[in-house]
């Protein structure tokens, strides 16, 4: 399993900066996450309503699905 923070010194410098840059990417990702959700429940709808009929993936909504799998394998291994 991956860490998102690895532990050390709060009181060193280096790592006090490298914890800070840390959480503000875990704070952007935390964001991105949220967008993708949205996303995807939006397109969790269309799929319900009567009038779909197909759905072809916009250039932003495959990178979303081809991160996830990305990610995915990268854990599994």
């Amino acid at each position: 399993c991956w860490e998102l923070i690895y532990p050390a010194d709060p009181a060193d410098p280096e790592y006090a900066q490298y914890l800070a840059a840390t959480m503000e990417h875990w704070e952007e990702l935390q964001r991105v996450v949220g967008e993708d959700i949205g996303i995807y429940q939006q397109l969790e709808r269309t799929k319900r309503s009567p009038a779909y009929v197909e759905h072809i993936l916009s250039e932003r909504e495959c990178k979303i699905a081809r991160y996830h799998e990305t990610m995915a394998r990268k854990i599994s291994e």
